[in-house]
């Protein structure tokens, strides 16, 4: 989950440590996990797959890494304090 372009709120890698927060800013940047799925997720183009039909809200994405392609769905929240937040969840394809 990540607020704003590029604030992350929650990631099971939080958890672990300390990603550079400071008080101007406070929360933890989206390249700082070395999660290379999300590291780029604002610039990932919705995907353009007449089998892949995502709910209502929400907007398919495909990262293609290393490790293999992943899907990923996002849905943005608006009105989180001002800014939207952006849930996503992926699994490899």
């Amino acid at each position: 989950m990540h607020s704003g372009r590029d604030g992350v709120l929650a990631h099971t890698r939080i958890a672990s440590g300390v990603y550079g927060q400071s008080p101007a800013g406070p929360l933890p940047s989206l390249g700082a996990f070395g999660d290379p799925v999300i590291e780029d997720l604002p610039d990932l183009p919705p995907l353009d797959e007449s089998a892949i039909e995502a709910p209502a809200g929400t907007v398919a994405r495909q990262a293609s890494i290393s490790a293999g392609r992943h899907f990923v769905l996002t849905r943005e929240i608006p009105g989180y304090g001002g800014s939207a937040i952006t849930c996503c969840a992926s699994s490899i394809t």
